[in-house]
């Protein structure tokens, strides 16, 4: 019956393989034969063929099932259980049975050298299949461990060259044991023993302990042979949890190293390979080395330069006053003295009699006395071992200790070393820092790098490391911090290495320190061209600076000059290129990066002139989407929003923002500059995100009633602005994605004129402040150009509301007042505008604009009249009074005409009156004017005729008016 069942489980068909062995009669085999095997194994060794058979089955089955995306979907659910060792399943199912058949199979498969090598593949197959339970792999190892068991007695009775040669009889041999502890510890890296991890970590570690184990105080060669090809290799003794085991393996690893601090440093930057612990902070273990070769038996002394006090003796001696001292003592804790008593006994001094204490010291400062000798005596105590051993524990707990320790410990030993010895751990430290498994802990903090790298930094001699490598590292590894200073002083060490140039200039470049990195450049170029051009741009002169660069790169194409470096002209290329989308010049931009064929400048402009959409789609995305930044995602997702294809711009808007993140993560901690630009791409994709739910809310299956939600993301946008002093870039690549938006917003509700005019007037409306608002800020920061430009092309439509209507007349009225060589466009932009649809107040200031522009033409007569019409049709208008003020003031500086003196005082009290921005620059003024006043006091007469002031307009005043 036995023998029917197990050939049943072994030779069933594929097809019904799982149903075969998972029959209750199997199960019931499988466990009497395991009940058997205690003490009839020679009876169950007639099973042994179809025993390992069906072992072999299974694991082939269920490797072969589990490349089913749902096999490692199930496995994935399985492996999130936590669940025991020692459960083997309901009976019956394939867990139990196989769980059975594996360990009745062990004992009986290794007497016969063919189903002995049958069995090992399967459970090589097992092991090495991703899908399989964690409990079925914790019963492959109890297998493996049974036989270590068995035989390491006679394994280690054995010669060397016995076991390279042979296996013992009835065994596996030393090669294929190595190969089983290789594979099994593989899988703690995969996570397939994660449910059951402990377990299979105590149980793994044990069985290793036990092949490495010393005898007469030297390990055996098969012991070091586990020891280098498993755990040095896997790394898993000294990263395992349980403290006591981790002590065992540092014991192995302690005595296998030297005993000087060139080889173990040598050790930990050369030999031994980190790769198994990159995902931790492996330098706990590199710390745990270098204090473990103290002399720990050695007391404990202070450093020389350390602070010293007088002693309580010498203080006492020279007190005159011990009451502050017998108040103290008489508080003093009493169960703290019934629990010293017994060693108070045992100190010199200590008696309480009065009459054997010194001269002058009374029993309460015998006390105290006799307590700060207790504790000294404790602490003199004290040896390395009292102080290392907890510094070693907590830096295996806490990775920020073992940071600052290695950051501490490591000059110092480098120090110790000799120059040749320095020498030759130079290469494998480039080595150790170029190693590419160094990127799984790229995201933590601390992480090795760093440590390494402020290591070095702080050692003298400081071993010499590539710029490119330091470059590479501080960017990647958030080492900002080290590897800039570091660059900086191999720029001053080595002025004529361009390498080190380029790689402190990249660093300040991804930060944002522009003033760092134009200092960097005044201080390397060789072209005075460079040094006005970059002056003018920290000083946000764009049109200047992109003038000096512009004839700086036509000078070199056509004199062909070698002497200045590539380096600076690639320099000026990039800042004309800066200065370019500072003024908005896109369409120039365009023209120039399809000359030269750049595509991440294509990118950038592209999607912000409307007919080049189909150009970016076609040609551009497919060239730079090789690498995925955020401005790459931003733009891809714009596109595929134009396509109306919301649901793939969602995912290109989410990648996006977990590139961003990561981005942010890589930056130091303590920079605003370098975080700026990032949170202007965070503004951009949450803006993308809002315009989906815009576009959708549009669209023409989705028709609405109220359009709530639409309306709640316009004015949202209309209050989400960048600040004022914000580059123009920023401004730029939020406003033309706006108005893209506003395009959408207009083609949907073009029909709903007569309907809802309101809706039909919503993408118009938004569409008019947006430009408006761009065109303010441009002329806010000097840019009069760039306001003009803007208002006369982004908007696009013939029909404006009057409000923005009017402030379009303003904002280009007050550029032409700014821009050289424009007040006559100025003048008849006002005098060809129909002011009859506009309010009172908008035609005022029309008007006071009308009268600056006549003012600055030499018009003077003009300009008094068009500012008096413009305070007539609007009294309360604190900027006509002001500008009239000002007329009046310059007029009277120029002629020295009493009655502008007067008419001046008159305004400006006025424009205070009236709540004037620039009220404490006007009483200012005003008070300088009464020095000037004639002899019937014509300014007099106007403070009291406007002697209606707000109070308050003079307390900043107050200390002068005082004087």
């Amino acid at each position: 019956l036995l023998k029917k069942y197990l050939s049943t489980a072994a030779s069933g068909q594929v097809a019904s393989g799982s149903q075969a062995i998972s029959t209750p009669g199997v199960a019931c085999a499988l466990s009497l034969l395991e009940c058997l095997c205690e003490k009839h194994l020679s009876f169950v060794e007639r099973f042994n063929p179809s025993l390992v058979m069906a072992a072999n089955r299974y694991a082939r089955e269920h490797a072969s099932a589990g490349n089913s995306n749902q096999a490692r979907v199930q496995a994935q659910k399985l492996r999130a259980k936590k669940v025991k060792c020692t459960d083997s399943g309901e009976f019956g199912t394939t867990s139990f049975n196989v769980r059975k058949c594996l360990c009745v199979a062990a004992k009986v498969a290794l007497k016969q050298p063919e189903q002995k090598k049958v069995f090992l593949q399967s459970l090589v197959l097992i092991i090495t299949d991703r899908t399989s339970d964690g409990v079925i792999l914790y019963e492959v190892l109890q297998v493996i461990d049974g036989w270590v068991q068995a035989q390491a007695q006679s394994l280690r009775t054995m010669k060397a060259a016995q076991l390279q040669a042979q296996s013992v009889p009835g065994g596996v041999s030393p090669k294929e044991t190595i190969l089983l502890l290789q594979r099994l510890a593989q899988l703690e890296r995969t996570g397939a023993t994660s449910t059951v991890a402990h377990e299979w970590e105590v149980k793994y570690l044990q069985m290793v302990l036990l092949l490495c184990e010393e005898e007469n105080g030297e390990m055996s060669a098969f012991g070091k042979e586990v020891f280098s090809k498993v755990e040095q290799l896997f790394l898993l003794g000294l990263r395992a949890r349980d403290a006591t085991i981790r002590e065992k393996f540092f014991a192995l690893y302690h005595k296998s190293i030297g005993q000087n601090l060139y080889l173990r440093l040598r050790y930990i930057v050369a030999l031994q390979d980190w790769e198994a612990m990159s995902d931790r902070f492996w330098l706990k273990q590199g710390i745990d080395l270098l204090l473990a070769i103290l002399v720990e038996k050695d007391p404990i002394s202070a450093a020389p330069n350390s602070a010293l006090i007088p002693s309580v003796p010498y203080v006492y001696a020279n007190d005159e006053t011990d009451n502050s001292v017998d108040d103290l003592t008489s508080n003093h804790d009493g169960q703290c003295r019934n629990d010293e008593s017994s060693e108070k006994e045992q100190v010199p001094g200590a008696k309480q009699d009065e009459s054997s204490l010194p001269d002058g010291m009374s029993p309460g400062k015998n006390e105290v006395v006799n307590d700060v000798s207790l504790f000294l005596n404790r602490l003199s105590e004290l040896t390395v071992k009292d102080l290392i051993s907890p510094l070693r524990e907590m830096a295996h707990i806490d990775g920020q200790v073992a940071y600052h320790l290695w950051v501490l410990v490591f000059p110092i030993v480098w120090a110790t070393l000799s120059k040749e010895q320095q020498i030759s751990l130079a290469k494998p430290i480039i080595a150790l820092l170029s190693k590419e498994y160094h990127h799984r802990q790229a995201h933590k903090r601390p992480n090795v790098v760093q440590a390494l790298l402020e290591g070095i930094s702080l050692s003298q001699p400081q071993p010499k490391i590539p710029s490119e490598l330091i470059r590479f590292l501080g960017r990647t590894y958030n080492a900002w911090h080290v590897a800039i200073p570091l660059l900086e002083s191999h720029v001053m060490l080595f002025p004529q290495e361009v390498r080190c140039f380029d790689g402190l200039a990249e660093l300040y470049h991804h930060l944002d320190e522009k003033d760092m990195l134009v200092g960097l450049w005044k201080k390397k170029c060789t072209s005075d061209g460079t040094k006005i051009g970059l002056g003018y741009m920290q000083h946000g002169r764009w049109e200047q600076a992109q003038s000096v660069f512009f004839k700086s790169l036509t000078q070199s194409d056509s004199t062909q000059s070698s002497t200045i470096p590539k380096a600076e002209v690639c320099l000026w290329e990039e800042q004309w290129i800066e200065c370019a989308k500072q003024l908005n010049q896109w369409e120039l931009l365009a023209e120039f990066g399809h000359s030269v064929d750049h595509g991440t400048l294509l990118l950038d402009c592209l999607w912000k002139i409307p007919q080049s959409w189909n150009i970016l789609k076609d040609k551009v995305l497919p060239k730079v989407g090789f690498e995925d930044t955020p401005q790459y995602l931003i733009v891809k997702a714009y596109t595929l929003l134009n396509d109306g294809l919301m649901q793939d711009a969602e995912v290109k808007a989410n990648q996006g923002m977990q590139v961003a993140l990561h981005k942010w993560w890589q930056l130091p901690d303590l920079s605003s500059c370098s975080r700026t630009p990032l949170l202007h791409l965070f503004q951009q994709l949450v803006e993308l995100h809002e315009s989906c739910r815009v576009l959708t809310d549009i669209a023409p299956g989705n028709q609405q009633q109220s359009y709530a939600e639409l309306k709640d993301i316009l004015e949202t946008w209309r209050l989400r602005t960048p600040n004022d002093w914000d580059d123009l870039v920023w401004w730029n690549n939020l406003m033309h994605w706006r108005n893209h938006v506003y395009g959408h917003v207009i083609t949907a509700f073009d029909g709903f004129q007569e309907v809802s005019p309101q809706l039909h007037q919503l993408g118009y409306r938004d569409k008019a402040w947006s430009v408006n608002k761009l065109a303010s800020v441009a002329r806010k920061q000097m840019h009069g150009e760039v306001c003009v430009s803007v208002l006369n092309k982004m908007y696009g439509f013939s029909t404006m509301e009057v409000q923005e209507a009017f402030v379009k007349i303003r904002e280009q009225c007050n550029a032409y007042l700014e821009m050289p060589g424009e007040l006559i466009s100025g003048l008849n932009l006002i005098n060809t505008s129909n002011l009859e649809y506009f309010q009172v107040q908008h035609k005022a200031e029309l008007f006071r604009l009308k009268g600056m522009f006549y003012e600055k033409l030499g018009d003077n007569e003009s300009a008094n009249q068009s500012l008096g019409v413009a305070v007539g049709l609007c009294k309360q208008s604190p900027e006509g009074w002001l500008s009239w003020a000002k007329y009046c003031d310059n007029m009277f500086k120029s002629s020295e005409n009493l009655e502008y003196l007067e008419q001046c005082t008159t305004c400006y009290l006025q424009a205070v009156r009236h709540g004037s921005s620039n009220k404490g620059a006007a009483i200012g003024r005003v008070l300088q004017l009464l020095s000037f006043s004639n002899q019937d006091g014509s300014v007099g007469k106007a403070f009291d005729r406007y002697s209606e002031l707000p109070l308050w307009v003079w307390l900043f005043l107050v200390p002068q008016l005082l004087q």
